[in-house]
């Protein structure tokens, strides 16, 4: 509930911090069983936005890992290529970031969907939905503003350059 309770002066921020508009509570139109139902859309940059309130140590990384299955489907749904999250953590700090969408992990998902679709349409029970573990499996690292984390504790080059940094 505290989600929905920040979600205008969240989004109010990601507005003032991109410089752009955002449209509120965008209901995308229904393709055959699909909906979705946007924090955000940014027309200007045809992006779509996110809006999260979390406890105040957890991490951005793990609100898009958390949330990675609603967040390809609303890109997936909306027809765009990537989206802003932006995120509270308690009372501490904000963020944000972009992400893009996955088109392996979509494929994977469609899958999962048109089947239970299938299952509902055919009031069978889903007793396939094990099989479909792939699309559990995140990518390795998920990118956000097109960057990923990357360990240099054994980079030699990295470490040299560290060095000297201290040196100086």
């Amino acid at each position: 509930q505290i989600g929905i309770a920040t979600e205008r002066v969240n989004l109010d921020w990601l507005e003032r911090d991109i410089e752009e508009d955002i449209t509120r509570n965008v209901c995308v139109e229904p393709k055959n069983y699909l909906t979705s139902n946007l924090d955000g859309y940014v027309e200007s940059e045809n992006m779509c936005a996110e809006a999260k309130h979390t406890y105040e140590s957890n991490t951005l990384e793990k609100v898009i890992e958390t949330n990675f299955a609603q967040l390809q489907h609303y890109m997936m749904h909306s027809d765009t290529d990537s989206m802003y999250i932006s995120a509270i953590f308690g009372n501490r700090r904000w963020e944000k970031t972009v992400i893009h969408r996955d088109p392996e992990y979509v494929k994977k998902l469609i899958a999962v969907l048109d089947y239970f679709w299938e299952c509902v349409e055919t009031k069978t029970e889903p007793s396939k939905l094990g099989s479909f573990k792939t699309v559990e499996a995140l990518p390795v690292q998920i990118p956000m503003d097109s960057m990923t984390k990357k360990d240099m504790n054994n980079h030699a080059d990295w470490k040299e350059f560290t060095r000297q940094l201290k040196i100086n």
